[in-house]
């Protein structure tokens, strides 16, 4: 298996701990004020789900995904693992800008290439060096099972 220890690490992070484990006294605060800050509510972190109306992110999108004057091309995998949902992976142009959101699949079923694994995915690859150089030749579709 090839990975990145550092991607390895960070992915073991954001797992729930075990069912064993007692919860910090700090945790058990935040459980016990809830998301609004009142006590009483539950609030639990669910692994996989991305908090879109939360301060942090809001906070983080407000400005939008792109600036003007750049074109974006962007690749995802139906298989990602780290990024969930993998659609949240895709931008939105906003004025002046350009965005490709590119699914590694598409046109190419039999690429099952995950997060860490498209770095070394022949159609991936192709497809970056279509996005710098539109005379590139097109991206091969070749299997690719996933790294695990």
């Amino acid at each position: 298996m090839l990975a990145c220890p550092t991607a390895l690490r960070q992915a073991r992070r954001h797992q729930a701990p075990p069912a064993t484990a007692s919860p910090s006294r700090a945790a058990q605060r935040r459980r016990s004020r809830g998301a609004g800050g009142q006590r009483g509510e539950q609030r639990e972190f669910e692994p996989g789900v991305h908090y879109e109306k939360s301060d942090f992110i809001k906070e983080l999108n407000a400005d939008g995904d792109t600036v003007p004057g750049v074109d974006y091309t962007v690749i995802a995998t139906k298989y990602d693992e780290i990024t969930t949902p993998w659609q949240s992976t895709f931008m939105t142009a906003g004025p002046g800008a350009t965005v490709q959101n590119i699914t590694l699949q598409d046109g190419c079923f039999v690429d099952f290439s995950a997060h860490l694994s498209m770095t070394y995915s022949p159609r991936a690859i192709g497809l970056v060096k279509q996005a710098l150089d539109p005379s590139a030749p097109a991206a091969p579709c070749v299997p690719r099972a996933p790294a695990f």
